[in-house]
């Protein structure tokens, strides 16, 4: 048994008064005030949580994978969950599923896109994520249930700017599927239209956010009647623009001219400062208008270790760039920590994690500082646990 003693506990009304916090195995066991004698307490092991605070570990709902070094980043981060939206072969998620004190992965395997779209070539998607028609989709969903898929991603493009874009017909039709299955769906989306072509077919999230304009009011308006969440990634939407010059036709969709992509700590600056392009001003006004029109937003990077990819995004790291970017979009610090662990937990039907309560799984993140008034203190990890188990801070 570990004992974390007096540690601020952030709670859905803010942050707890001191707390002495047990984990019994992979799950976390009593929380009670705090004791001045916890910390001598021969029968658990004891952490000093005095002038920190425990936070449930952060979900990272947008990754890509190549292998075991980005599990580690992110275990080391403080990321215990993430949702991998574009990995293959399936044998490569397998392998990285269920290690310990590693993240723990869910994955959508290689997503359903249109012959000859963009994202898809960029991506190397198998051929078998080829969706040639709504008839078609009943196939593709075989395909990826068989392979073990917890999930389903499906690339939404404008035909305005990718003429090969998937009809309507064919991603409702994926959607309804999925349902039929049980598994949730996700759309990528990068401009306005696309977006509105994915709340038309009724994905339950959409990620990335429009750099061309803001959302017309009839979509907002479906996408609150229909529950409808987004994952922005702030910080993959201000790489690529960045990098392609504010053109969302290029923005994670076509391969880079010189074939190979910029790191997220070389070419782009801190949150809080002036934006790279103005489109990213206009990505980032997106998410102000979907927060204060009360539309669920959630943490995701898009995280990717590839060539070829418009943008690279550090595993891990990124996340705490993520909710300072949510922050400057107009969530409070509160709200983005709560993007990254209770609210993305529900959004994706975790029930088992995302708060710090009693008999849910003990995945934990200790930070120095008060990121419900300083989002950076994120970053001041002192230690995270996995299902119970410590992870390493150092590869």
């Amino acid at each position: 048994m570990t004992m974390i003693t007096g540690v601020r506990v952030l709670t859905e009304s803010g942050l707890s008064e001191p707390r002495d916090v047990t984990v019994e195995g992979a799950a976390i066991g009593a929380i009670a005030p705090a004791s001045t004698d916890a910390a001598n307490r021969t029968d658990a092991d004891t952490v000093d949580g005095h002038g920190k605070v425990l936070l449930p570990g952060l979900i990272d709902t947008h990754i890509h994978l190549s292998g075991l070094s980005e599990l580690e980043a992110m275990a080391a981060a403080g990321v215990t969950t993430a949702f991998d939206l574009g990995t293959h072969p399936a044998s490569l998620v397998d392998e990285l599923r269920g290690l310990p004190a590693l993240t723990d992965l869910r994955s959508a395997g290689s997503a359903a896109s249109a012959p000859g779209s963009g994202q898809s070539t960029v991506m190397g998607f198998p051929a078998d994520s080829v969706v040639t028609s709504p008839e078609d989709a009943a196939r593709y969903l075989s395909v990826r249930v068989a392979e073990g898929a917890d999930l389903i991603k499906i690339i939404v493009e404008d035909p305005a700017k990718v003429p090969a874009a998937l009809p309507v017909e064919s991603i409702s039709a994926l959607v309804t599927g999925a349902h039929e299955l049980g598994l949730l769906t996700v759309a990528h989306a990068t401009t306005a239209d696309a977006f509105r072509r994915a709340v038309t077919a009724g994905v339950d999230v959409i990620t990335h956010t429009p750099l061309d304009r803001l959302l017309d009011p009839d979509v907002v308006a479906l996408m609150l009647q229909q529950g409808t969440m987004v994952s922005p990634t702030l910080v993959m939407m201000r790489g690529v623009t960045a990098n392609a010059g504010g053109d969302p036709s290029k923005a994670l969709g076509a391969d880079r001219h010189d074939g190979t992509a910029a790191a997220a700590e070389d070419s782009i600056p801190a949150a809080g400062q002036p934006a790279p392009d103005p489109q990213f001003t206009v990505a980032c006004d997106v998410v102000g208008q979907l927060h204060d029109a009360g539309v669920p937003i959630i943490a995701g990077t898009d995280a990717n270790p590839f060539v070829g990819m418009p943008f690279h995004v550090a595993h891990g790291t990124a996340l705490h760039e993520e909710l300072a970017l949510l922050v400057s979009a107009g969530l409070s610090c509160t709200e983005a920590l709560q993007a990254a662990t209770n609210k993305a937990a529900t959004a994706l039907r975790l029930t088992d994690r995302g708060t710090v309560s009693p008999g849910l799984r003990a995945d934990l993140l200790l930070v120095k500082g008060d990121p419900t008034t300083d989002i950076t203190a994120t970053r001041q990890v002192e230690a995270v646990w996995i299902a119970g188990k410590r992870a390493k801070m150092t590869r």
